[in-house]
């Protein structure tokens, strides 16, 4: 009969059990521990980019003026220095890295080193709680103008520059940042808009690089920062359609002058008639052309059942036409040149903002001999035009631009000043008529067109408006203003153009007197908007675990 071995393990048979187990899954359990440790911290990482990425979407497209600042307006994000000095003026040295690795001076001229001035606007925006840990994180938002005050440089020799991007080593003294620039900071001392307990910091120097192109223009200078998203279904782009109908009505007033003249009892105007069928010009263009006057008529209406503005442009042609034998007939002609809806959130339902190429009448276009037996095409405007504003919103904004491909890329204005255009300084910010007296000193006789602009409405709170133009306001090639572009008159309106009541198909209109408050200079448009800013969101944890997230872009750039 067999014995039964119950005897089992020993302690000492234990304990090295337990040992060589402990040394096998110490480091499984370390790889364990540090593979969860790596995937907490890349989700923290994920969450902090996908909110930086947030706030900078949010900064881009949000206006200054709407961005929160309190939690009762934005409790998901709004800046929490609302009080403080957000805005600030810094200078910043330009210089570049030589073909030895030195850090080299811009210079302006023989003497001075380049230094632009740029402004910040610096956000401390409300911390944020985010991961499974609910880590605490500081949010900063850094808006700046320095990369197109860098972008509109140029040296002594002339020479443009642009910022250095895509560096992967910054010498010694200077920081590479996240886009691959190189820069130097200057610390501001107690100083701490942002709120992360550190002093703030600035751009004091940044690595440049010659560029072959010429320097672009500061469009933040230039007021055309508010044309950075031309976007039809958001901003009305009326471009100079109104005076497409300028031939057409030209036309139309023909067939009614000829029309007078084939009805006419008088026989000199009815002979007239059979010569210009037959080719033989009877009838002299200034008997309809020069007597045409042109009313622009730009409507913007908000209609609140259908939740949207309705933007439109209309043109009128009237005047009188006469035969030689005395016959008349008052003529008016009306056409819609431009129309477009724009639907509107019922919570934010501003008014798009209009863009409008404006040309005054041109009374006739010829071909004349050019510069080096050339043929220049010449335009001839009406001395006087006519601007009606029909706003029925409160607080329009009216771009109101003269296009370059018009008068003023001409050689001459008229046949007989050969010179003329040679004779004009900045002749792109002001229309010429040929009214003028001629001369030897032909820039001081030169008459421009006399903008007649008044409003549909009585102007009050609920349906003011602003024209920035990019006209000149004043005369400015003489000493003492004359002969400004715009006038304000609004008997001028009342005197050419009446009520016809009397007359089929013609619409009363009524003009009431603006003055020059209502139009300013394109340089006076003042919202920031409209800029032209880098963006810097930073995102900084209070768990010095975490790692801090930053994330640039641009804003009114797209």
């Amino acid at each position: 009969m067999a014995k039964n071995n119950n005897k089992g393990f020993s302690l000492l048979e234990i304990v090295v059990a337990i040992t060589i187990l402990t040394l096998l899954l110490t480091p499984i359990l370390q790889q364990l521990a540090q593979t969860m440790s790596t995937n907490r911290r890349t989700k923290e990482q994920q969450y902090a980019n996908e909110n930086a990425e947030y706030v900078l979407q949010y900064m881009q497209a949000t206006p200054q003026e709407d961005i929160a600042t309190s939690a009762s307006a934005s409790p998901d994000l709004y800046y929490t220095n609302a009080d403080s000095t957000v805005e600030a003026t810094r200078q910043c040295k330009l210089c570049y890295v030589d073909a030895s690795g030195a850090v080299q001076n811009v210079y302006v001229d023989a003497i001075n080193t380049a230094v632009v001035d740029y402004k910040t606007y610096t956000y401390a925006i409300n911390d944020i709680e985010l991961g499974p840990r609910q880590t605490v994180y500081n949010r900063t938002v850094v808006m700046d103008d320095l990369s197109v005050k860098v972008n509109s440089f140029t040296d002594k020799d002339g020479k443009a520059y642009r910022i250095s991007y895509n560096n992967s080593v910054a010498p010694e003294g200077y920081e590479l940042t996240d886009e691959g620039c190189i820069v130097k900071y200057e610390t501001l001392t107690d100083v701490d808009v942002d709120g992360d307990g550190e002093d703030d910091r600035y751009i004091s120097e940044i690595i440049c690089e010659e560029y072959s192109g010429a320097a672009s223009t500061n469009p933040n200078e230039l007021n055309i920062g508010n044309m950075h998203d031309l976007d039809a279904s958001r901003m009305a782009l009326i471009n100079g359609y109104a005076t497409e109908y300028d031939d057409q009505a030209r036309d139309d007033f023909y067939l009614e002058i000829m029309e007078l003249y084939k009805n006419s009892t008088v026989k000199d105007d009815r002979d007239k008639w059979t010569q210009e069928v037959n080719g033989q010009n009877a009838i002299a263009s200034t008997n309809y052309a020069s007597n045409i006057r042109k009313l622009t008529i730009l409507n913007i209406i908000k209609d609140d059942t259908n939740n949207c503005y309705t933007i439109s442009v209309d043109v009128v042609y009237e005047g009188d036409l006469s035969t030689t034998g005395g016959v008349t007939k008052f003529v008016q002609k009306q056409y819609t040149a431009w129309t477009q809806e724009f639907p509107y959130d019922v919570v934010d339902n501003t008014c798009p903002e209009i863009y409008l190429e404006y040309q005054p009448f041109s009374t006739e276009t010829e071909k004349v001999a050019g510069v080096g037996g050339s043929v220049d095409i010449v335009t001839f405007y009406a001395s006087k035009d006519y601007l009606l504003i029909n706003n029925q919103v409160k607080d329009a904004k009216i771009y109101l631009y003269k296009p370059l491909w018009d008068q003023a890329t001409a050689t001459y204005y008229d046949v007989s000043q050969a010179s003329i255009v040679e004779s004009l300084d900045n002749n792109d910010n002001y229309y010429v008529t040929n009214d003028y007296a001629a001369d030897a000193g032909h820039t001081a006789n030169i008459t421009k067109v006399n903008v007649n602009v008044a409003s549909a409405n009585a102007i009050t709170d609920d349906n003011k408006f602003t024209i920035y133009t990019s006209l000149n306001l004043q005369d400015d090639r003489v000493a003492t203003p004359i002969n400004p572009q715009f006038t304000y008159d609004v008997s001028i309106f009342t005197t050419s153009f009446k009520d016809r009541t009397d007359e089929a198909n013609v619409k009363p209109r009524i003009a009431s007197a603006i003055d020059s408050t209502y139009i300013k200079a394109i340089d006076e448009e003042e919202s920031k908007d409209d800029r032209l800013f880098t963006v810097t969101v930073t995102l900084t944890p209070e768990d010095e675990n975490c790692n801090s997230v930053t994330f640039t872009g641009a804003k009114g750039a797209n």
